[in-house]
């Protein structure tokens, strides 16, 4: 699990130098928002292929959060 924990910490030490990103039309320089709004960071994991089992879908969500994400987007096709 060291490989995707490495690729995951390159990704963001990427995101984080390039300051900040539009997603969707959204501006996060935008100074018009409520003071009390909070930034979104997503992780997302891709279910299609694989399964996860629950225990192990807890370990990554802790392991995610620890690292500073707040948001868990899973996909899955059923």
């Amino acid at each position: 699990m060291k490989k995707p924990i490495v690729i995951l910490l390159l990704l963001f030490s990427f995101v984080s130098a390039q300051g900040t990103i539009a997603v969707l039309g959204f501006d996060a320089n935008d100074k018009t928002s409520k003071s009390d709004d909070f930034s979104v960071v997503a992780y997302h994991v891709d279910l299609r292929v694989q399964i996860m089992p629950m225990p192990t879908l807890k370990a990554l969500a802790k392991e995610i959060s620890a690292l500073g994400f707040n948001t868990l987007i899973m996909e899955w096709e059923a």
